[in-house]
C-alpha cells in the first residue's frame, strides 16, 4: 500500500528486530487498534496466520480436506478449526465468517462454543488444539 506502514512494521531494516521488547510490540499493536477504531479502517494484522493457512494446517493434521470438514456440520474438526483461528490464531470471528462460504456469524459463534464445551471430555480435541497451537507458534517464528 503506497504510503502505508507495511514495510516498516513487517521486517525492519535488513530484517533487524523492529521492537526492543515484547512490551514495545504490544504497545504498537494497541496504537494500531486505536487508529483502526478511530478511523474505521480495516487493518490487517501482521502478527497472525492467514485463515487459509490455518485451515490447511488443520487439514494436514486431521488428514481430511476442508470441504469434507465443512460438510460435516456435526463434526468437531470444522468447529475446532474455527475455534483455534479465533482463540489462538488472532482472528476475529467476523473475519472467519467472511472467509468461510455459507457460514453465518451465529453458526460460527455456536461452533466455537460447542467445540470449547466438549474439550474437557475429549482427549482428541485437546490434542488437536495443542498441536494447532504448536504449529501456529512454529509458523509465527519463521521469518
Amino acid at each position: 500500500m503506497a504510503g502505508g506502514w507495511y514495510r516498516v512494521t513487517s521486517r525492519g531494516s535488513r530484517r533487524e528486530a523492529i521492537y526492543r521488547t515484547d512490551t514495545d510490540r504490544r504497545r504498537f499493536l494497541e496504537l494500531v487498534a486505536e487508529l483502526q477504531e478511530r478511523s474505521g479502517l480495516e487493518i490487517a494484522r501482521a502478527d497472525r496466520i492467514a485463515w487459509a493457512e490455518i485451515g490447511a494446517m488443520a487439514e494436514r493434521l486431521r488428514g481430511r480436506c476442508g470441504p469434507e470438514m465443512a460438510e460435516d456440520w456435526g463434526d468437531w474438526e470444522r468447529d475446532g478449526t474455527i475455534s483455534v483461528a479465533v482463540r489462538h490464531g488472532r482472528h476475529r470471528l467476523a473475519e472467519v465468517v467472511r472467509a468461510v462460504s455459507g457460514l453465518t456469524y451465529g453458526a460460527a459463534a455456536r461452533a466455537v462454543r460447542r467445540f470449547t464445551a466438549g474439550m474437557p471430555l475429549d482427549a482428541a480435541r485437546i490434542r488437536f488444539v495443542e498441536e494447532m497451537r504448536r504449529r501456529l507458534e512454529e509458523r509465527r517464528e519463521k521469518p
